[in-house]
C-alpha cells in the first residue's frame, strides 16, 4: 500500500466514526431535549443575529477605512480593467498600422511650427499692450492741454 491509499483508508474510517456518532447523538434523549428546550433555541438564534450583526458593523468599519486610503472597490477595478483591455486593444491595432516616417517628420514639423504661431502671438500681444499704454498716456496728455488751455 502506497501512502494516498492509506490516507484514504484513514479518512473514510473517521468518516464512518463520524457518522455513528451523530447518529448517537441525535437519538440521544439529551440531545434532543436541549435542542427542543425553548431557551436554547432562543439562546442561538441570539448568538446568530450577533453574529450577523458584527459581521455587518465590520463591513461597514471596513469599507470606512478603505474609502478613507482612496482603495478602489470592486466595482472601479473590474471598470479599470475593462478600459486597459480597451487601450491595449486601441495600441495594439494602431502598432499594426505602417506609419511611413515622412509622416512622422512632418507632423513633428507642424508641430514645432504651432509652437512658434504661440510664441509669435504672445510677442503681438506684448507689443498691443505696450501700444495701448503709449495711447493711453497720449490722451492723458492731451487732456491735461485741454484743460488748461480751457482755464
Amino acid at each position: 500500500m502506497n501512502i494516498k491509499q492509506i490516507l484514504d483508508e484513514v479518512k473514510d474510517r473517521g468518516d464512518k466514526m463520524k457518522a455513528e456518532i451523530m447518529n448517537e447523538l441525535v437519538q440521544s434523549k439529551v440531545v434532543q431535549q436541549i435542542v427542543t428546550n425553548k431557551s436554547f433555541v432562543h439562546a442561538v438564534s441570539r448568538v446568530i443575529r450577533t453574529t450577523d450583526d458584527v459581521k455587518k458593523v465590520i463591513q461597514t468599519q471596513v469599507k470606512h477605512v478603505f474609502n478613507q486610503l482612496d482603495v478602489p472597490t470592486q466595482k472601479e477595478l473590474k471598470r479599470i480593467a475593462k478600459q486597459i483591455g480597451q487601450l491595449e486593444r486601441l495600441i495594439q491595432s494602431v502598432g499594426k498600422k505602417k506609419v511611413p516616417v515622412t509622416k512622422l517628420r512632418k507632423t513633428k514639423k507642424k508641430a514645432s511650427g504651432l509652437k512658434k504661431k504661440k510664441t509669435v502671438k504672445k510677442k503681438a500681444t506684448k507689443k498691443t499692450a505696450t501700444k495701448k499704454k503709449a495711447v493711453k498716456k497720449k490722451t492723458v496728455k492731451k487732456k491735461a492741454v485741454r484743460k488748461t488751455k480751457a482755464k
